[in-house]
């Protein structure tokens, strides 16, 4: 049992006892009954302040008493959602710098793709002005007759060899025309021959 219960129990058990004015006040040293009836009221006065001080002392302690329990009960559950909040916070800015790092890694990715992509445009664009010249270079090489007489069966370089050996008066052999085709032509003409010859000296005698 608590001292407050004590106390309590103790109020009780006095306000059950029955005590006589004479156990209080000597009644014999009084002479006069009216000052005998105030000085009774001061004392009962004295005696009920008394027990109220003593109920509402009581009455404070064991509201303090409360209060100190829910405030620590509230510190406690306020202290235990911090706790997990700060943890959820630490968590979610690990998580955090990890998707920066991430992101990081990406846009590295993303610049070196870039680069790649404009070096291969570069090297495109080069390949591109280096076939153009290699095309118009070969063209260089290449002969285009027209009205060419076409046969059945035919051997295009021998009958080109041996044309250009008689009629054109250059000497020229098989081994320097390295390609010879007919390309399609006008509907009702011989198809025109493209011819290669290895050097430009003999397509231009």
């Amino acid at each position: 049992m608590s001292e407050n219960d004590d106390k309590i129990e103790t109020m009780e058990n006095n306000q059950n006892v029955c005590i006589g004015i004479g156990e209080i006040i000597d009644i014999e040293r009084y002479n006069s009954y009216r000052k005998l009836t105030r000085i009774t009221a001061y004392v009962m006065r004295f005696a009920t302040n008394c027990r109220a001080s003593l109920v509402s002392d009581i009455v404070q302690k064991l509201l303090n008493h409360f209060e100190e329990k829910i405030t620590s009960k509230f510190e406690c559950k306020i202290r235990e959602a911090t706790g997990k909040l700060d943890d959820k916070l630490d968590t979610l800015m690990i998580e955090n710098e990890d998707l920066r790092e991430r992101i990081r890694a990406k846009d590295r990715v993303i610049e070196n793709l870039v680069e790649k992509v404009g070096d291969n445009n570069n090297r495109s664009i080069d390949a591109l002005k280096l076939a153009n010249y290699n095309e118009q270079y070969s063209r260089k090489h290449n002969i285009r007759m027209l009205n060419f007489p076409e046969k059945r069966g035919e051997n295009l370089k021998k009958a080109f060899v041996e044309l250009v050996n008689s009629d054109l008066n250059v000497n020229i052999e098989p081994s320097d025309v390295l390609a010879i085709h007919r390309i399609p032509g006008k509907e009702g003409y011989q198809k025109p021959v493209i011819v290669k010859v290895r050097t430009l000296t003999l397509k231009y005698g």
